[in-house]
């Protein structure tokens, strides 16, 4: 326990070769993508761009990426922070 009271793991959570290589956008990612490992969760790394809106002739101009893709699951997630 800190000086402030607050509980402080002992070990950091094992870092994969996956982990190590992939560029996150922000560090609660890399945690996300260590407890994935952690619990054997295949993820990809922001693998598909979605449109979300298009111009009058149709051009995109907004597009939005999901943090993580779990093919076992079928499932996209998006991480926020406050």
């Amino acid at each position: 326990m800190t000086d402030a009271g607050i509980d402080t793991p002992h070990e950091e959570l094992p870092v994969s070769d996956k982990v190590a290589s992939t560029a996150f956008a922000h560090p609660s990612e890399r945690v996300a993508a260590q407890i994935l490992d952690f619990y054997r969760i295949r993820w990809e790394y922001e693998p598909t761009t979605f449109p979300i809106e298009w111009d009058a002739h149709g051009a995109v101009i907004a597009s939005f990426s999901p943090d993580f893709y779990l093919s076992d699951f079928d499932v996209y997630i998006e991480l926020t922070t406050l």
